[in-house]
């Protein structure tokens, strides 16, 4: 049960994991909302689409479907014909500031966003990695069976114990407690031991809600950006245009059709 529970548990951190680093990636893909528009959208459209990504590998399924409101039709081809899509998103993360790290004017300003963004990826990486393995390699069988049987025969056991302590009656009506809490138990464990979900078992982790609350959430971080930018291209802020990097570029940037990932 402590081993099953453990599985469950570590892969609701991994999965809040994912979720502070896909915020802290899109916050510092913000620094190129107003020099490099094009960069900043593919990046965060990448971003909303990794979580979608990781929860159909550990559902095994595809559907494109969830996919098309934030890629095009190559890229979704692309994710859904590979084995690991997820992995695929964060190759096309990692190529897409490739750039960012040749681009660099000596200052280290482009490099260190280029670290910071390959950092995240790292991270992504990591945890992808973690809850496959915990989806790929459930508890031994033997294990289980030798819970099972223990269970059996504390259970078949007891009452000549409890007899002498209680009345004969009473031991019925203790034995059928006792063995309902535990063979329960067991139940509970066997299913937390498969979060994610078998063809015979439901999910104990819904990943439907979690991977949908990430991209929201990514969604959200995107308009607050777009607020900003408005705020600051007005000049009725303490932030003035001349005030960032990149003004030269954003002279001509028109805001109001950047956020088209809804």
């Amino acid at each position: 049960t402590n081993q099953a529970y453990e599985r469950h548990w570590s892969s609701c951190k991994t999965w809040s994991e994912i979720q502070t680093v896909t915020h802290n990636m899109t916050r510092v893909a913000s620094q190129f909302s107003r020099s490099d528009w094009q960069a900043y959208t593919a990046i965060v459209r990448f971003l909303i689409a990794y979580p979608i990504a990781l929860k159909q590998h550990l559902q095994r399924r595809r559907d494109p479907s969830e996919f098309r409101s934030v890629l095009d039709m190559r890229d979704i081809k692309a994710i859904i014909n590979t084995q690991h899509p997820h992995m695929m998103i964060l190759s096309s993360l990692s190529m897409l500031i490739r750039p960012m790290r040749l681009r660099d004017d000596g200052t280290g300003k482009l490099l260190a966003l280029w670290t910071k963004l390959e950092g995240g990826i790292d991270s992504l990486q990591d945890a992808a990695s973690r809850l496959n393995l915990v989806a790929s390699m459930p508890l031994p069988i033997s294990y289980s069976v030798h819970i099972a049987r223990f269970i059996f025969l504390w259970v078949v056991t007891l009452p000549f114990a409890l007899v002498e302590l209680m009345h004969p009656l009473l031991v019925i009506f203790a034995m059928v407690f006792v063995s309902w809490a535990l063979y329960a138990t067991e139940e509970l464990a066997q299913l937390m031991e498969d979060p994610f979900g078998t063809a015979n078992k439901p999910e104990t982790i819904p990943l439907d809600k979690y991977s949908r609350r990430i991209v929201d959430e990514v969604k959200e971080q995107i308009l607050v950006q777009d607020i900003l930018d408005l705020r600051v291209m007005s000049r009725t802020w303490v932030i003035k245009p001349e005030d960032l990097v990149g003004d030269a570029q954003a002279g001509g940037l028109d805001v109001s059709k950047a956020y088209d990932v809804y």
